[in-house]
């Protein structure tokens, strides 16, 4: 994971003078991201925290060249003692350029949140819990451009979710993922 986050540092500090912003986009857009991340669980006083694997899948459309909406599913997983936990929010999402002149983005999304649980040591039979709740999404990214039409994006996002689920009612996730987008 520390080499996701230094790539990650590196491209946003590296590549200031690139023009990726908003006006490249032209109608629907779409971004795919794979990395690492980590979460953050509160429960009875105590905070803990898990690495693991972590993926998004964002798309929408274009309102002008500063604002996109759409929407975003991003989560994180990890197998542990034969149990594969994953966490992930599902959002309606806006993307904002702040400059007309860099690739920087911010991003916010509001919607649902969703905690699973699958045992993965039982053939045929095994148990597995899900809890939904709310989920809220917060974001950084850069659009580097590879093209007219595409971008690699590396970003930074952190995920809450309050479900309610008497051992972890709080959960927080931190995304570090380099994605693909389509404009």
């Amino acid at each position: 994971m520390r080499i996701i986050v230094a790539v990650t540092v590196g491209l946003l500090v590296m590549v200031p003078g690139l023009h990726a912003q908003g006006d490249r986009y032209v109608g629907y857009w779409g971004n795919l991201g794979l990395g690492g991340g980590v979460r953050i669980a509160s429960s009875n006083g105590s905070t803990e925290t898990t690495g693991g694997g972590a993926g998004l899948v964002r798309m929408g459309g274009k309102i002008n060249d500063y604002v996109l909406l759409g929407a975003e599913v991003s989560g994180w997983g990890w197998e542990e003692d034969g149990v594969f936990v994953v966490r992930g929010n599902w959002t309606a999402t806006g993307v904002f350029f702040p400059s007309a002149d860099l690739g920087l983005l911010l991003k916010v999304g509001v919607g649902g949140a969703t905690a699973r649980a699958v045992e993965t040591q039982t053939v045929g039979t095994g148990r597995s819990i899900t809890k939904l709740g709310f989920g809220a999404t917060a974001g950084v990214a850069y659009d580097i451009p590879f093209g007219p039409t595409i971008s690699l994006t590396p970003g930074i996002d952190f995920l809450y979710q309050f479900i309610d689920d008497p051992d972890v009612r709080k959960a927080g996730l931190l995304l570090f993922t380099i994605g693909v987008t389509w404009h």
